[in-house]
C-alpha cells in the first residue's frame, strides 16, 4: 500500500535581516565536536525555476525576505520552506523531507515581476545515501510536535545570511536528521551554502556533521574514544571566499585551514612555516627547539647521518595524531637540500616494511611539541644506526636504520617500546615489545628480550 503524503507549512515571517547573531563565525560550519565531518564542494543540489509555488507550500502564507539594495542579479529574495512527510507515525528516526523555495525579484516594489525557484536533490539513493544534506532529510518528530502545539516556533530549519555582509546575497540553510540507535544519540547535521549573486542560484558546499554519544557499557566508551573535531569558516572578504578551520578536539591537538570556494592557499598562522626544508634549516642552526609546518605539526630535530663523502640526511621527528612519530629524512648535498621522505615507523614484529609516502594537501598540523634523544647505536661501511626516544605520549623507543648509498632508498624505522593503541570498550592494544638488549655484533646482529603482545585495561592496576 503506498503510503500517503501530506504537506505542514510553518510560519516563518520576520523583517528584513541586516546581520547574523555570531559575527565572529558563519554559521555554515559544525555547532559542535563532530565525530565524522564530510565538506562537499560538489554538491547533488540544485535550483530548477518554477512558474509558481505548488498550492500546498503556500497554504500557510509563511516566508521570510531579505532584500538586496544595489548592484546584484536579485534585490530581494523570499524564501518559503515546507515539509513532505509520509503517512507514519512519526517518531525517533523517521524523517520528512524539506522542501525549499525562493521568490526572487530583480528590483523592488509591488509590480517587480518574480521568479519562483526550488532546491531539488539530484543524488542516486547510493551516492546520497547517509548524506543529510543530499538528501533534504530532517527529523520527522519536530513536524509532529508543531502539529501536537509543543513548538510555537515550528521551527525544523535555520535560515541564515552566510556573512556578516547585508549586502551579500549568500545563505546558510541547516537542519537535524536523527540516524535512530538503541539508547545512543545519532545524530547528522546538515548545512547548505546557497549563492544568490547571479541567476539561477545555486548551491556552492555542504557540510554534513555527524554525532555520536554512546550508551551501552562498550558504546560509551568507544565513541569517548573517538576523535572529533570541529568546523569554523570566516568570511574573508578580500578574497570573496570563506577561511575555514577544522580543529581537532580538545583544541591544541591539530588544525588544518582552507579557503572554502577556492583552491587558493590558506595563509600560514603565526610561527608556521610552508616546508620542512625551512625547519630543518632552522634546527641545524639551534634557533629554535621546534618548528611547527603546515600540513605536519611541530618538528624537531632528531639526528643527522652520512650517506656518501659528500652527501648527508637530516632527520626530523613529530608527533603522530595517536601520540605515535613519524620521521622526516632530508638529504643534503653540498649545502643544498633535497626533497624530504617520509617514513611510519612498524611495529617490531611485522611482516610490512615502513610506510613511506608524501606530504597531502589536506593532512592535519599536529600542535603538540615533541623532542627526541638520539644517540648512534651502530655503524659500519654500509649501514648506521639510531637509536631515538620521543619524549611525548608517553617514552617511546625507535631504531632508524640508514644504509649508506647515495638514495634515501634503504631505510628501515621500527619502534621497539612505548607504543599502544585504543582496542575497544576501554581496552588498550599493546604490541610485542623490547624488554632488553643484548650485545650488538658486526654485521649488525642484537639478541632482544621480548614481551608479545598484549592488553590492558583502563580498569587494571
Amino acid at each position: 500500500m503506498k503510503a500517503k503524503l501530506y504537506w505542514c507549512v510553518f510560519v516563518l515571517t520576520m523583517n528584513v535581516m541586516f546581520g547574523q547573531e555570531d559575527p565572529q563565525h558563519s554559521p555554515f560550519g559544525c555547532s559542535g565536536h563532530a565525530v565524522e565531518l564530510s565538506v562537499e564542494p560538489k554538491p547533488p543540489l540544485k535550483f530548477i525555476p518554477l512558474d509558481g509555488l505548488p498550492r500546498e507550500a503556500v497554504s500557510n502564507g509563511s516566508q521570510r525576505k531579505f532584500l538586496f539594495p544595489g548592484a546584484g542579479a536579485f534585490a530581494s529574495v523570499t524564501f518559503q520552506l515546507s515539509a513532505t512527510v509520509a503517512e507514519q507515525p512519526a517518531g525517533r528516526a523517521f524523517v520528512a523531507r524539506l522542501g525549499v523555495y525562493a521568490a526572487t525579484t530583480e528590483e523592488n516594489g509591488p509590480r517587480a515581476p518574480i521568479q519562483f525557484w526550488q532546491l531539488v536533490s539530484t543524488a542516486k539513493r547510493s551516492v546520497g545515501e547517509g548524506q543529510t544534506s543530499a538528501q533534504l532529510l530532517f527529523d520527522a518528530s519536530r513536524v509532529a510536535a508543531c502539529f501536537r502545539g509543543e513548538d510555537s516556533a515550528c521551527k525544523f530549519a535555520e535560515l541564515a545570511l552566510a556573512t556578516p555582509d547585508p549586502r551579500i546575497p549568500l545563505f546558510d540553510i541547516s537542519f537535524t536528521q536523527d540516524l535512530g540507535g538503541a539508547n545512543a544519540a545519532n545524530l547528522q547535521e546538515a548545512h547548505i551554502l546557497m549563492d544568490f549573486r547571479s541567476s539561477p542560484p545555486r548551491v556552492l558546499v555542504t557540510a554534513d556533521c555527524a554525532y555520536n554519544e554512546g550508551g551501552g557499557a562498550c558504546t560509551a566508551i568507544d565513541s569517548g574514544m573517538a576523535p572529533r573535531s570541529d568546523l569554523h569558516c570566516d568570511w574573508a572578504g578580500e578574497k570573496n571566499d570563506f577561511l575555514c578551520s577544522e580543529i581537532m578536539d580538545p583544541e591544541g591537538t591539530a588544525h588544518r585551514d582552507y579557503y572554502l570556494l577556492s583552491d587558493a592557499r590558506a595563509p600560514l598562522r603565526n610561527g608556521e612555516v610552508e616546508t620542512l626544508a625551512e625547519a630543518a634549516a632552522k634546527l641545524k642552526a639551534q634557533t629554535q627547539t621546534s618548528v611547527k609546518v603546515r600540513g605536519v605539526g611541530a618538528v624537531a630535530w632528531v639526528g643527522e647521518m652520512k650517506l656518501a663523502a659528500r652527501e648527508n640526511v637530516m632527520v626530523l621527528g613529530s608527533q603522530l595524531l595517536d601520540s605515535g612519530a613519524r620521521f622526516y629524512f632530508i638529504p643534503e648535498s653540498q649545502g643544498r637540500l633535497g626533497t624530504p621522505v617520509i617514513f611510519w615507523p612498524h611495529d617490531l614484529v611485522a611482516d610490512q616494511k615502513p610506510s613511506r609516502g608524501t606530504l597531502g594537501a589536506d593532512d592535519w598540523t599536529v600542535d603538540p611539541v615533541v623532542s627526541f634523544i638520539s644517540r648512534p647505536l651502530y655503524e659500519d661501511q654500509g649501514l648506521t644506526i639510531l637509536q631515538v626516544v620521543a619524549k611525548s605520549g608517553g617514552n617511546r623507543l625507535y631504531w632508524i636504520g640508514v644504509g649508506k648509498g647515495q638514495q634515501l632508498s634503504e631505510i628501515d624505522v621500527v619502534e621497539l617500546a612505548g607504543g599502544s593503541r585504543y582496542g575497544n570498550c576501554g581496552n588498550y592494544d599493546i604490541p610485542a615489545s623490547v624488554v632488553a638488549v643484548n650485545a650488538i655484533q658486526q654485521p649488525f646482529r642484537a639478541t632482544l628480550q621480548v614481551q608479545p603482545p598484549t592488553v590492558t585495561s583502563e580498569g587494571d592496576a
